[in-house]
């Protein structure tokens, strides 16, 4: 079964997310934040 994809606002809450926490919100941050789904 294919999973959804990931789209413009889960990228902006996962990035808020990681601002929220005081770290940078670098590609990989945010990647790690939406759980290593998809390709960066």
């Amino acid at each position: 079964m294919a999973r959804g994809g990931i789209n413009k606002a889960l990228v902006a809450k996962a990035r808020e997310i990681v601002l929220a926490r005081g770290e940078n919100p670098s590609t990989d941050a945010v990647h790690i934040e939406l759980g290593n789904i998809g390709s960066k």
